[in-house]
């Protein structure tokens, strides 16, 4: 579970707890935290970069580092598009059979697209169920 709080009136800052993790968020444009689309962005980049190391040391793939870049835009019809690339690097001492070549590339992209955030922001259908309740105290 996630938790937001807005505990300055004044301010879109939100403060967020995240099992034992405290982070904030504000609104686009702010330099005081990351926004909403910020966190999307993130989890989607760090999501593709753990599918990536997974799917390398499953097939012994010598990858040596890896970092997923992701913008975010949305179109005049209101359809998001999220763009990824991905950069990879290799130790220059390898065999040439241990080599990245293009077919491994590509099986790759093929897999990142089904990482689970992918996977759920390529949800055709998302149900929200939201209860709004008038409270004492927070």
């Amino acid at each position: 579970m996630v938790i937001a709080k807005q505990t300055n009136q004044n301010s879109y800052e939100i403060d967020l707890t995240c099992r034992n993790f405290l982070l904030k968020s504000d609104k686009h444009g702010s330099d005081i935290a990351p926004s909403p689309y910020d966190y999307i962005k993130t989890a989607l980049a760090s999501c593709t970069a753990i599918t990536i190391r997974m799917y390398a040391q499953r097939k012994n793939l010598s990858i040596q580092g890896i970092e997923v870049r992701v913008n975010h835009s949305r179109n005049s019809d209101g359809t998001e598009n999220f763009d990824r690339e991905v950069l990879l690097t290799q130790s220059q001492k390898i065999a040439d059979s241990e080599k990245i070549t293009d077919d491994i590339l590509q099986r790759i992209t093929d897999i990142v697209n089904r990482c689970p955030v992918a996977k759920t922001l390529h949800t055709a259908t998302t149900t929200f169920n939201t209860i709004t309740k008038l409270v004492d105290s927070i």
